[in-house]
């Protein structure tokens, strides 16, 4: 009996495990979103919806302390399988997202939001990145790259 409540205890802590089966790395709950809409922003558009208030505190709250390369990777791969699910061009937007500049090791940066829409009538990926100095989060950073050229053509920061 002792031995069948530990297997079950050791079971449960087992599948109760954040996604991706990292252990403590993702807050199952606070995940990156993946968007399509048939917005075509302008300057404006954007300057006045980025951030997306609420999802910057939410992964900032949640990955305070927390950064790791590995945790970066697990966030950009969880984009990816959600763009597959939506079924997006999965080459464009990891070549759009590395072209950001972000995704370089050591550097704290986390993707919070990758939006599919269009910028001033061109095919674009807007990603909002959450980043900080020695694992604390609360800056943001908006890129807003051509879909096709992969260049940037609009960055907002807080900074």
């Amino acid at each position: 009996m002792k031995h069948s409540v530990l297997f079950i205890l050791v079971f449960l802590m087992a599948s109760s495990c954040n996604d991706f089966g990292t252990g403590n790395l993702i807050v199952s709950n606070v995940l990156p979103e993946v968007r399509v809409t048939g917005m075509n922003y302008t300057n404006l558009d954007i300057a006045q919806r980025a951030p997306d208030t609420t999802l910057l505190i939410s992964f900032s709250r949640a990955y305070a302390g927390k950064y790791s390369d590995e945790l970066k990777s697990l966030m950009v791969d969880h984009i990816i399988r959600r763009s597959r699910v939506l079924g997006l061009n999965e080459n464009e937007l990891q070549a759009c997202i590395q072209a950001t500049g972000q995704l370089e090791r050591g550097f704290c940066a986390l993707p919070y939001l990758a939006e599919r829409a269009k910028y001033n009538s061109l095919d674009a990926w807007i990603y909002e990145f959450t980043y900080g100095y020695s694992g604390g989060f609360g800056h943001y950073r908006c890129f807003v790259m051509n879909a096709l050229t992969h260049d940037t053509l609009l960055y907002i920061s807080c900074r």
